[in-house]
């Protein structure tokens, strides 16, 4: 099936659904969307650990910028 058959399919059958099934397709892909920059994050926290740039001390000088700017208490 091409990517145009496929849309058109997709298209019918979501036009069909009733509103409780709508809210589970847009669940579906809301965590399809949420586990694909889940992976890019990875992917660029691993790259910014190859590179040098995600060293404890770097880290904690961070957290401590962060927490002087937004104290908990």
């Amino acid at each position: 099936m091409s990517q145009a058959e496929l849309k058109a399919t997709l298209h019918a059958k979501i036009d069909a659904l009733d509103a409780p099934h709508l809210a589970l397709v847009e669940r579906v892909l809301s965590t399809l969307e949420a586990e694909e920059l889940s992976a890019q994050l990875d992917a660029g926290f691993d790259a910014d650990r190859r590179g040098g740039l995600l060293t404890p001390e770097r880290i904690e000088t961070a957290l401590a910028q962060v927490r002087a700017a937004r104290p908990y208490r």
